[in-house]
């Protein structure tokens, strides 16, 4: 089966030589039916080529062109690994490549008379050499077009961001003039605390928020160095601001400087645009969550009723078609979003096979990333949504809350999904709060799985429907294209490159929260569970555990805790399964879960804890008292240590009788405690000197026949 090309895809053919040549589409021009392509080889240095579409197809069709599934660029980069250099080197060097790749200069970025002048114009206004413009631009472009792409291979590199060790000597560049300003000072452990002093009082007086850094470097001159302002070994400006640029990321400071509110409307970068001139489908996608109006049943026992699932739905903007969705029990959520787009960027045909549902895959083409996605202030406000910014360049724009009419394609879809689900058994009519109502939650029937069937019907109900109010442009009339969204969607498509194709188990990882578990004895320790993984076995981590533990990142599924996945600093991962420990009583079972398991057994033990410590203290007790009386009968009778064996001899031969096996039904030989007797004839073995002992003896088991008690 032929596969669809698009952006970003790497195609692989066979030189001359044998050799094989890899090349990353870096757009594909359906007008003018060509296609523009680069060598991925780093040892190669050539630029872009153009290719004609139509042959790079007939060779796809023919086998002499293949589609790599396997991109050697694709990594997995989670923002808060990215060390704060390097997100200033890519931050730098991506003003001028975001100007460079703009939508104004593609496709003519790609020819040389139209890609001279422009680097050059770029060169002199961001202020940098030729050589490094075109370098970044190629990397930009091999890379996969990404933001992170750019970022340095400090990774490969020992020594990077290691503190140098200082001398009496002055590092760093000389001063122009020494003799005037003097030579300087290093920055030394004790200079640096001083910095760090400082820094917090920045932070510290909101009053003085507004104020420069150098209002502060001069109090800190003034406070420490003022006797060592004349001979000019100060630390200078410019060194407090890089170590307080080092110390403190540049979007927190600027929060603290101007306020949340202000940061985000005047300070934030500027992650999107406005959703006039929306040229095709993947350039937009809007996004949301509601409750479903309808009430379901337990797969286990259909006598059970659920609460309302949520629906998630990932709608294209351009054609109306609903390229993703979820439902599920769990509630709004970063998970539900982390499914919703792993479903848009999922093969259909495989998503509806997992719910016996045969689909032709021309049916609903919608498979990738979009270049944006619009949502509320929710979900995507968090750490988990940087690494989808930057990792797989989607720009995100939240829009203010209260504000459902600027995403409002996706909020009348979810009116229409309702309206075609709504005779289904188990629908909440608008009635269900009125006196006298009917109770809709007994009329549940479907199961989760049941109810998504007839969602996802819906679904291509509504991407097969005609849509009377959507306003076709000047080409769509012309070439006579129907208001129906999957048309729409497969005639746009033809025409634009902005849908972007994605590995899907990268992007699930890529899409799952960021955690921090420690290597054991034990083995690997999350959320007070246990896993172990290969490479952990393989390189002795937990033999090494014992001289000292430590901490590793891992990406989690919050659902399910079976599996986790090691992160190393490299983005490689590792699969790390559940031990045998905790397989038996957590399998199955979400994060959530095991939360509450815990605390309950950690209530528990706190309960049984104070209990314990009542029978202690009363088990103390008895033995004390136990001893009191015992050193009171001592004092009354003296010890004497002679005839040790022999009377140890004729204790013996008494505690046989006693201890000894009698049948019940033989009453000639019942015995108790109340009735135990001396007999001289019993102790046969007893020596005459032994008498006067044994004369104790029975009087001893006459006290015992009156009183009953055996001491």
């Amino acid at each position: 089966m032929l596969k669809t090309l698009m952006t970003n895809n790497i195609i692989v053919s066979q030189s001359y030589d044998g050799s094989l040549i890899k090349e990353r589409v870096l757009f594909i021009d359906r007008d003018n039916m060509d296609i523009y392509v680069i060598n991925i080889d780093k040892d190669d240095n050539s630029l872009p080529v153009q290719r004609n579409l139509t042959l790079v197809l007939k060779d796809l069709k023919d086998g002499h062109v293949q589609i790599d599934e396997y991109d050697p660029y694709s990594r997995f980069i989670c923002e808060e690994d990215i060390k704060v250099k390097d997100k200033q080197h890519r931050d730098k060097t991506w003003q001028y490549i975001e100007e460079a790749v703009s939508a104004e200069n593609i496709p003519q970025i790609f020819y040389k008379k139209h890609r001279g002048p422009l680097g050059k114009f770029l060169q002199e206004k961001y202020g940098v050499n030729h050589v490094t413009f075109y370098s970044n631009l190629k990397k930009y472009w091999k890379r996969g077009q990404t933001k992170n792409a750019l970022l340095p291979d400090s990774h490969k590199y020992g020594g990077r961001g290691v503190d140098k060790k200082l001398g009496d000597k002055k590092v760093g560049r000389r001063k122009e003039f020494p003799e005037e300003s003097g030579i300087g000072v290093n920055i030394t452990e004790e200079i640096y605390i001083i910095f760090l002093e400082c820094f917090k009082n920045i932070h510290r007086d909101p009053k003085k928020k507004n104020l420069r850094l150098k209002y502060f470097y001069t109090i800190m001159i003034n406070e420490h160095f003022k006797d060592k302002v004349t001979s000019g070994k100060v630390p200078s400006l410019r060194q407090f601001t890089y170590w307080y640029k080092k110390e403190f990321d540049i979007e927190e400071s600027k929060r603290h400087r101007h306020g949340n509110g202000n940061y985000d409307r005047n300070h934030r970068p500027i992650l999107g645009t406005s959703m006039q001139g929306v040229p095709g489908p993947g350039s937009y996608y809007q996004m949301d969550a509601t409750p479903a109006n309808f009430y379901i049943v337990s797969r286990f026992n259909r006598s059970w009723v659920l609460r309302k699932p949520w629906i998630y739905l990932v709608v294209d903007v351009f054609s109306r078609l609903i390229a993703g969705f979820y439902v599920g029990l769990e509630n709004p959520s970063y998970i539900g979003v982390m499914m919703a787009l792993a479903s848009a960027a999922s093969d259909k045909a495989k998503v509806c096979k997992e719910y016996n549902i045969e689909l032709d895959e021309s049916e609903w083409k919608a498979k990738g990333l979009p270049d944006a996605i619009i949502a509320d202030k929710g979900e995507l406000i968090s750490k988990n949504a940087e690494t989808l910014i930057n990792a797989h360049q989607v720009r995100i724009e939240n829009n203010p809350p209260g504000r459902a009419d600027l995403k409002g394609i996706v909020e009348r879809l979810f009116k229409k999904m309702d309206e075609l689900i709504s005779d289904l058994p188990g629908y909440e009519q608008k009635d269900s709060r009125s006196r006298g109502a009917t109770d809709y939650r007994l009329d549940a029937e479907l199961t989760l799985d049941e109810f998504t069937w007839y969602f996802i019907q819906a679904i291509r109900h509504h991407n097969k429907s005609y849509l009377p109010t959507y306003e076709k442009t000047l080409p769509m009339t012309k070439e006579n294209v129907r208001p129906i969204p999957s048309e729409i969607w497969n005639w746009g498509v033809e025409r634009t490159g902005a849908i972007r194709w994605q590995e899907v188990d990268k992007l699930k990882i890529n899409l799952m929260p960021i955690g921090t578990a420690k290597v054991t004895r034990a083995g690997i320790k999350f959320n007070g569970l246990h896993y172990v993984c290969k490479r952990g076995e393989e390189e002795k981590w937990f033999h090494r555990a014992k001289e000292g533990e430590w901490k590793i990142k891992v990406s989690y599924d919050p659902r399910i805790v079976n599996e986790i996945y090691y992160r190393d600093k490299l983005w490689n991962t590792e699969v790390c399964s559940l031990l045998e420990r905790d397989t038996e009583k957590f399998y199955n079972m979400s994060f959530t879960e095991v939360i509450d398991c815990q605390r309950r057994d950690k209530r528990e033990a706190a309960r049984e804890k104070k209990m314990q410590l009542k029978k202690d203290v009363d088990f103390l007790d008895m033995k004390l008292n136990r001893k009191k009386t015992s050193a009171a009968r001592s004092k009354e009778e003296p010890k004497s240590t002679k005839n040790m064996n022999d009377r140890t001899a004729a204790e013996k031969a008494v505690n046989r009788l006693k201890e000894s096996f009698v049948p019940s039904n033989h009453k000639s030989h019942e015995r108790g405690a109340n009735n135990i007797e001396f007999s001289e004839q019993a102790v046969f073995k007893v020596d005459v000197r032994q008498s006067s002992y044994l004369e104790k003896l029975q009087k001893h088991s006459q006290k015992i026949k009156r009183t009953g008690e055996y001491h």
